[in-house]
C-alpha cells in the first residue's frame, strides 16, 4: 500500500512561536500544564494535516502576498502553513485575533 502521508516541516519561525506561546502559557499565566497541552494540541492538529492536507481553507485576503497559505485553527491559535510536494510547511503559529495580514 502506498503511502500518502505528507512529511511536516516547521520553520524556525513557526517554531519560535510555539516556543513563545508556550513560555506565555507556562510563566506569564503560571499553568505550565496548560502549555504543555497547548504544544500536544498543536502536534495532534499537524498530524491531521498531514493526513488530510487539503482540509483546510485558504486565506482569502489580498494583502497576504502567499495566496498558497492555508490557515489551521488550533484553540486559540491559528498556524498558517503551504503544502509543497509532500510536505506540509508550516510558517507561522500566531494569536488568533492578532493582525496576521502585516505578520504575514
Amino acid at each position: 500500500m502506498e503511502n500518502n502521508q505528507y512529511q511536516l516541516k516547521i520553520f524556525p519561525f513557526a517554531q519560535l512561536d510555539m516556543e513563545q506561546i508556550f513560555d506565555y502559557i507556562s510563566v506569564e499565566l503560571c499553568n505550565p500544564t496548560a502549555a504543555i497541552g497547548q504544544i500536544n494540541d498543536f502536534e495532534k492538529a499537524f498530524e491531521n494535516v498531514c493526513a488530510f492536507p487539503e482540509s483546510c481553507p485558504y486565506i482569502k485576503n489580498e494583502y497576504v502576498r502567499d495566496k498558497t497559505l492555508r490557515k489551521l485553527i488550533v484553540n486559540n491559535y491559528v498556524a498558517f502553513y503551504r503544502i509543497r510536494n509532500k510536505e506540509i510547511q508550516v510558517v507561522r503559529v500566531l494569536y488568533g485575533t492578532c493582525d496576521y495580514e502585516s505578520i504575514l
